[in-house]
């Protein structure tokens, strides 16, 4: 039996009044989705895998011989061991997390209200390659595909891309031919991303004129890919991307930046990250976006995890139902979920009562205890309770 527990509910009330806007136009062109506007996000992780000089791509870790310092040491203008120095033959443990996502992710009638709610750029900052995947899924409206003109998007992202409307691929980018699965990585990188002219492995912070355009080729790019009218349906769609890691080849760890005997730590790079993700309408083009609060749409409520702080522009996402809020808790512990209200005009003495929590057990309202969010200062989060 499952004992009496109290659960916080955290209210934080205001009007994302900031947020609220129309279409942002470009010239005569109308912005449906772009990088601020708000997605839904996964991140899974996996051990890196490398490419090794025979192709393969493996978990492995790369070994030097023990001379292999001394080696570099009395040969200032070789910035790889040679192939008889080193290893890449020690496999590694893989892991997942999390283990498994669901195979119709990209699909409208997914459920990605337990995804995180974010705006972009979603790139890995820590270098440490960890990351496997970035999937993210944004919506918006059409009132009528006969009115609405072809879309362009475009993409900036390291790694690989594929990219999904309504569950359909229409394209991918720096990845594979043929049939894929979610854990296919991207493209392997050139040799000039990673080595100067002169062999040596580049600096992450280095911009000198050779360095800078060889790292700026780390970025790649989707440009004005056309998604004709004929593929949009009437109502919601859902573009969903699928950002690959692309392998670090396993001679990146037998290399060195120059004026060292090691491979310094400042030289890794992540081989996957969102820049920039942004779909247009034409002129003309009778598309919702999904960029902002939309006006006319009234009151709205929405929940939001509570590790992600509420900020006054925040706007619902206009396109989606709200959806169960979920709190996952311990015996006798006391947990907490988080629902966001607003509107188009001021909302004055807001009052919230909690009704039975119903799962596995019910608890009681009595059990619960609601608390409203105050903001820190204009314009900044509801950090307070």
């Amino acid at each position: 039996m499952i004992k009496h527990r109290l659960w916080r509910v955290l209210v934080p009330a205001f009007v994302a009044m900031s947020g609220l806007a129309a279409a942002g136009a470009e010239g005569t062109n109308t912005v449906i989705l772009d990088t601020k506007s708000f997605w839904r996000f996964r991140t899974v992780t996996e051990t890196p895998d490398l490419l090794l000089p025979s192709g393969e791509i493996k978990a492995v870790r790369v070994n030097w011989s023990k001379d292999a310092g001394d080696w570099l040491g009395k040969n200032p203008t070789q910035g790889t061991l040679p192939e008889d120095k080193w290893t890449a033959t020690q496999a590694v443990a893989v892991i997942r997390l999390p283990a498994e996502t669901a195979a119709d992710w990209m699909k409208p009638e997914f459920d990605d209200s337990s995804w995180a709610r974010l705006r972009g750029p979603m790139l890995d900052r820590s270098f440490n390659e960890s990351w496997k995947l970035v999937l993210m899924r944004g919506r918006f409206e059409v009132p009528d595909p006969a009115k609405a003109g072809d879309l362009n998007l475009s993409l900036a992202f390291k790694g690989g891309a594929v990219v999904y409307l309504n569950g359909q691929e229409l394209t991918r980018a720096f990845m594979p031919k043929g049939e894929l699965n979610l854990y296919t990585p991207g493209e392997p990188y050139p040799e000039d991303v990673y080595y100067t002219s002169e062999g040596f492995l580049m600096f992450r912070k280095d911009r000198s004129a050779e360095a800078a355009p060889r790292m700026e080729k780390r970025i790649r790019k989707l440009t004005e890919f056309k998604i004709p009218a004929g593929q949009l349906k009437k109502g919601v769609n859902i573009l969903a991307v699928a950002n690959h890691r692309t392998p670090t080849m396993a001679k990146d760890f037998a290399g060195r930046s120059k004026g060292y005997n090691y491979r310094h730590e400042d030289v890794g790079w992540s081989k996957i990250g969102i820049f920039e993700a942004r779909l247009v309408a034409g002129p003309g083009g009778d598309v919702v976006p999904g960029t902002a609060a939309l006006p006319g749409r009234g009151f709205k409520v929405w929940n939001q995890s509570i590790i992600q702080a509420v900020f006054l522009p925040d706007y619902p996402d206009p396109f989606s139902p709200l959806s169960p809020l979920r709190m996952t808790g311990a015996k006798n512990g006391t947990f907490a979920g988080q629902v966001v209200v607003g509107d188009e005009k001021p909302l004055l003495a807001l009052k919230v009562e909690a009704a039975d929590l119903k799962g596995p057990v019910t608890i009681p309202a009595a059990a619960v205890k609601i608390r409203y969010g105050v903001l820190d200062s204009p314009g900044a989060r509801a950090g307070r309770l």
